[in-house]
Protein backbone atom coordinates (compact mmCIF):
# COMPACT_ATOMS: atom_id res chain seq x y z
CA UNK A 1 0.00 0.00 0.00
CA UNK A 2 1.09 3.56 -0.78
CA UNK A 3 1.95 5.99 1.45
CA UNK A 4 -1.09 8.88 0.80
CA UNK A 5 -3.62 5.84 0.49
CA UNK A 6 -2.59 4.87 4.00
CA UNK A 7 -2.45 8.26 5.40
CA UNK A 8 -5.96 9.19 3.92
CA UNK A 9 -7.52 6.17 5.74
CA UNK A 10 -5.75 7.39 9.18
CA UNK A 11 -6.93 10.71 8.44
CA UNK A 12 -10.36 9.56 8.21
CA UNK A 13 -10.81 7.01 10.89
CA UNK A 14 -10.71 8.30 14.64
CA UNK A 15 -9.94 4.43 15.72
CA UNK A 16 -6.51 4.87 13.83
CA UNK A 17 -6.13 8.72 14.86
CA UNK A 18 -6.13 7.57 18.07
CA UNK A 19 -3.78 4.64 17.94
CA UNK A 20 -1.62 6.99 16.29
CA UNK A 21 -1.43 9.31 19.38
CA UNK A 22 -1.44 6.10 21.89
CA UNK A 23 1.58 4.90 20.24
CA UNK A 24 3.19 8.24 20.56
CA UNK A 25 2.19 8.44 24.37
CA UNK A 26 3.67 4.72 24.21
CA UNK A 27 6.75 6.39 22.47
CA UNK A 28 7.04 9.07 25.48
CA UNK A 29 6.91 6.60 28.04
CA UNK A 30 10.04 4.37 26.74
CA UNK A 31 12.10 7.46 26.00
CA UNK A 32 11.55 9.15 29.15
CA UNK A 33 12.96 5.76 30.42
CA UNK A 34 16.28 5.41 28.53
CA UNK A 35 16.84 9.34 29.24
CA UNK A 36 16.76 8.83 32.71
CA UNK A 37 19.00 5.71 33.00
CA UNK A 38 21.25 7.56 30.24
CA UNK A 39 21.85 10.73 32.01
CA UNK A 40 21.44 8.48 35.99
CA UNK A 41 18.49 11.08 36.99
CA UNK A 42 17.24 10.16 40.57
CA UNK A 43 13.22 8.69 40.46
CA UNK A 44 10.70 11.48 40.48
CA UNK A 45 12.94 13.72 38.18
CA UNK A 46 10.40 15.55 35.68
CA UNK A 47 13.55 16.41 33.14
CA UNK A 48 13.37 13.35 31.58
CA UNK A 49 9.81 13.50 30.99
CA UNK A 50 9.82 17.10 29.50
CA UNK A 51 12.46 16.48 27.56
CA UNK A 52 10.79 12.65 25.96
CA UNK A 53 7.77 15.00 25.46
CA UNK A 54 9.39 17.70 23.86
CA UNK A 55 11.06 15.41 21.41
CA UNK A 56 7.75 13.42 20.88
CA UNK A 57 5.85 16.69 20.16
CA UNK A 58 8.75 17.36 17.13
CA UNK A 59 8.47 14.14 16.19
CA UNK A 60 4.44 14.34 15.61
CA UNK A 61 4.80 17.87 14.30
CA UNK A 62 7.54 16.27 12.01
CA UNK A 63 5.61 13.04 10.80
CA UNK A 64 2.43 15.34 10.45
CA UNK A 65 4.20 17.78 7.94
CA UNK A 66 5.37 14.81 5.73
CA UNK A 67 2.34 13.15 5.75
CA UNK A 68 0.37 16.72 4.90
CA UNK A 69 2.81 17.04 2.06
CA UNK A 70 1.99 13.25 0.76
CA UNK A 71 -1.48 13.66 0.83
CA UNK A 72 -1.37 16.77 -1.13
CA UNK A 73 0.47 14.82 -3.76
CA UNK A 74 4.05 15.68 -3.92
CA UNK A 75 6.59 13.00 -3.36
CA UNK A 76 9.00 12.71 -0.34
CA UNK A 77 11.97 13.54 -3.18
CA UNK A 78 9.79 17.05 -3.81
CA UNK A 79 10.08 17.66 -0.17
CA UNK A 80 13.00 16.15 1.29
CA UNK A 81 15.23 19.60 1.65
CA UNK A 82 12.13 21.34 2.93
CA UNK A 83 12.09 18.50 6.02
CA UNK A 84 15.07 18.47 6.55
CA UNK A 85 15.37 22.17 7.17
CA UNK A 86 12.66 21.69 9.39
CA UNK A 87 14.17 18.66 11.05
CA UNK A 88 17.11 21.02 11.90
CA UNK A 89 15.27 23.66 12.88
CA UNK A 90 13.19 21.54 15.54
CA UNK A 91 16.25 20.44 16.81
CA UNK A 92 17.90 24.37 17.40
CA UNK A 93 14.80 24.98 19.39
CA UNK A 94 14.71 22.08 21.77
CA UNK A 95 18.29 22.75 22.30
CA UNK A 96 18.21 26.46 22.76
CA UNK A 97 14.57 26.97 23.68
CA UNK A 98 11.67 28.84 22.52
CA UNK A 99 13.36 31.84 21.63
CA UNK A 100 11.20 35.08 20.19
CA UNK A 101 8.27 32.97 20.44
CA UNK A 102 6.09 33.67 23.73
CA UNK A 103 8.43 36.73 24.18
CA UNK A 104 6.22 39.73 24.67
CA UNK A 105 6.73 43.17 27.19
CA UNK A 106 5.24 42.80 30.31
Amino acid sequence: MAATPFWNLVAVSPALKARVREAADEWQGLLTQLIAEDVGAPAGDPMPRLLAAQLVAMYRLLHGEAVRQLRAGRTADDFAADQLALIHRAFDVIESGVGIYGVRPM
